[in-house]
């Protein structure tokens, strides 16, 4: 099962006024030419995923959700090559403690994709990705379980959070692959995404078709599927796989 069982517990608060009325930053710089395309960028502002802190050390009774305040610092590259594109995107992500125990502190690391984009037609365009994640200051399970410095609790939140967010190992290999139609006259549109996490072994996948009836009206259906096991973040996310549909009507 999983390594903490969070059970019925009360949530005691929203998120902080300061979380919730964060002022965040963001800036790029861009160099383009006929042949490439640079570019630096920074955020600072809240993570966007949470984490679940408790109230007290030795009780999972009450928890509150927190978003801790991360730094990102990214480099972006982009050349073509005849009807090819390649990307590169990488970030370096840090941030502060979000607790007195240091457990709970987002692990700085690096993320970098590459992508390459091929239009196969005047329809179909193919994207291939490769993501590569490491981790800094990585603590493993066995250290985080075996140390003496943490009550069983502080321990159990602590690798649950690591589950939700996405960081059970120093190194993560992923790939995705999206392929994309849209009809010449742009009333029918469909896409298929797939993002499979070598190291986790857990996928995601989402298929969308749109229909534009008119200038205002247009019908959508779609899947989501997470598939993992319970020790992943997508396997935690099984039971939302869901089918949809939509009606989106402008006025």
């Amino acid at each position: 099962g999983l390594p903490v069982d969070l059970g019925p517990v009360t949530i005691t608060e929203e998120p902080s006024s300061d979380e919730k009325n964060q002022i965040e930053w963001a800036g790029k710089i861009n160099y383009t030419n006929s042949k490439l395309d640079l570019g630096l960028a920074f955020f600072m502002g809240r993570q966007r995923s949470p984490y679940i802190l408790s109230d007290t050390p030795s009780s999972l009774s009450a928890v509150h959700f927190s978003y801790p305040k991360i730094t990102m610092l990214g480099l972006e590259f982009e050349r073509p090559f005849s009807n090819w594109v390649f990307r590169m995107d990488s970030a370096l992500i840090s941030g502060e403690n979000t607790d007195q125990f240091n457990l709970n502190s987002i692990n700085p690391y690096v993320e970098t994709s590459f992508a390459l984009e091929s239009k196969i037609n005047t329809s179909f365009r193919a994207i291939v990705y490769p993501i590569l994640k490491n981790f800094i200051n990585f603590k493993t399970q066995e250290e985080v379980s075996t140390s003496s410095d943490y009550n069983a609790i502080e321990k159990q939140l602590y690798l649950f959070n690591r589950i939700i967010n996405g960081y059970q190992y120093k190194d993560q290999n992923s790939m995705g692959l999206r392929l994309s139609y849209e009809s010449e006259s742009l009333s029918h549109t469909a896409s298929i995404f797939y993002l499979k996490n070598f190291t986790t072994e857990e996928s995601y996948l989402q298929w969308d078709y749109k229909y534009v009836l008119n200038d205002s009206l247009e019908l959508g259906v779609g899947v989501l599927n997470y598939e993992g096991s319970d020790q992943t973040r997508f396997g935690l996310l099984a039971e939302k796989s869901s089918y949809f549909s939509k009606i989106t009507y402008w006025f």
